[in-house]
């Protein structure tokens, strides 16, 4: 906004939100992910899938044991099947 000298409202209609595909899992310890190489694996193949087309979290909440994974592109069924190949990749763990 400063660098344009734009109000936020300006810029609403210049931001495209994209569907994102959300996923929690339970876990009962949170190894790094660093070291689970079947989920870096499964995280780089999606990465690589979308290219500058979306985004990938994957992380571990901070004050729940649980595994979040959030998937973000333009097409909703594309995140949300990445998403599960995520979850696949880390249940199989």
């Amino acid at each position: 906004m400063k660098k344009n000298g734009k109000k936020a409202s300006d810029l609403h209609g210049e931001i495209k939100m994209y569907p994102q595909c959300v996923i929690n899992i339970g876990v009962k310890d949170k190894t790094p992910i660093e070291e689970l190489p079947k989920l870096k694996e499964a995280i780089e193949k999606v990465e690589e899938t979308l290219g500058n087309n979306g985004r990938v979290l994957v992380r571990y909440s901070g004050t729940q044991n649980i595994l979040r994974i959030m998937v973000e592109t333009e097409d909703w069924e594309l995140a949300d099947g990445l998403g599960l190949e995520i979850k696949k990749a880390f249940t199989s763990i």
